[in-house]
């Protein structure tokens, strides 16, 4: 049963913490390249400081306790399964790995922000993850959260669509909240260039754009582009200002990006 099972992989990972960190290394990298797998029942489910609660397969939870166990050599063996199998590894696998690249890796490393754009990227790219996405696909959307890139922006909130997943769409749409939140000019920036592409819920994006600080003037000037932009009608424009301020926060357990600190009340006075 799914207790039992959460029993016996809680009992493993005691059993491997409490070795020496060597031979717990030894032992877990033993296991994960024999490849041995046993399929748990659970689903793909993030915890506390981005840790697994549970995952379909074994090998998934071996990953997450290598991340745990040592961070940089886990970005190491990341890093080349990501470039070996790529999306053959499947969505759990893959996003364990990302994120233990993400989160063994230096920040001084050049190549750290593009290795993850790239593999961001596949996630977006792949139809057969994204059609009908797991768990983990709709977790992986925090990996844009983590890059704060507002670019992405675009692409990610052609999922917030009627005729797409729900659950992918929730989760792109929580991501793009946050990109507002982080990197809130080059999003607005985004989220201007898909008025008039018709895949975009057009009350999603009025939502978004009811983030942005009318007293920052780079984001006074996409407010005032958006407003009178051609492409946006009557509806959607009646839809932003019933939001706007839009203050609403999501606060979660994400893969790999903080929570972001709740808006101040004075903040929100003025």
């Amino acid at each position: 049963t799914p207790d039992e099972m959460r029993l016996a992989l809680a009992a493993m990972k005691e059993d491997l913490f409490s070795m020496d960190e060597n031979d717990a290394m030894a032992r877990l990298l033993e296991l994960m390249f024999s490849r041995v797998n046993v399929s748990t029942g659970l689903a793909f489910e993030i915890g506390e400081n981005g840790s697994l609660l549970g995952a379909p397969d074994l090998q998934t939870h071996l990953a997450d306790w290598l991340g745990q166990l040592s961070p940089i050599r886990a970005a190491g063996l990341g890093k080349i399964a990501l470039n070996k199998a790529g999306t053959k590894l499947g969505p759990d696998l893959f996003a364990i790995h990302l994120r233990n690249f993400a989160n063994g890796t230096s920040p001084e490393d050049p190549e750290k922000a593009a290795f993850i754009r790239q593999k961001f990227n596949q996630i977006l790219d792949n139809p057969e993850w994204t059609e009908e996405p797991t768990h983990a696909v709709a977790e992986s959307m925090d990996f844009a959260v983590y890059l704060q890139q507002g670019d992405l922006v675009a692409p990610l909130s052609g999922f917030i669509s009627p005729d797409g997943s729900p659950a992918l769409g929730h989760a792109a749409s929580l991501a793009v909240e946050r990109l507002f939140d982080l990197n809130p000019v080059e999003s607005g920036v985004s989220i201007l260039q898909t008025i008039g592409e018709g895949a975009v819920n057009p009350a999603a994006r009025a939502g978004f754009v009811a983030r942005l600080d009318p007293g920052n003037p780079a984001e006074l000037e996409i407010l005032e582009s958006y407003v009178r932009h051609p492409g946006v009608n009557p509806e959607e424009a009646g839809t932003f200002l019933k939001h706007f301020p839009n203050l609403n926060m999501t606060l979660s357990h994400n893969l790999l990006s903080p929570k972001i600190s709740i808006t101040n009340m004075s903040s929100i006075d003025q």
